[in-house]
């Protein structure tokens, strides 16, 4: 099956770091720094992809939801 590269940019005014945790279809999969995962295995039909991130206090911050399609050949 085809994989996806899902990448995003996050930054924080007070140069912290964070962690980064991604919602794609509703599960979470926390991928810490990094800002992008390759992904496989998707269905055909719509899917969703999020980004949440957490700053070392605590706070969240979150990206709108993403909705993708998948189509077979």
């Amino acid at each position: 099956k085809t994989s996806f590269l899902f990448e995003w940019n996050s930054h924080d005014n007070d140069n912290e770091e964070f962690s980064h945790t991604i919602l794609i279809d509703k599960v979470p999969y926390v991928v810490g720094e990094f800002n992008s995962i390759r992904q496989s295995g998707f269905e055909e039909g719509k899917h969703t992809f999020q980004v949440i991130v957490t700053d070392k206090y605590g706070d969240t911050d979150s990206s709108a939801v993403i909705k993708f399609y998948v189509k077979s050949k």
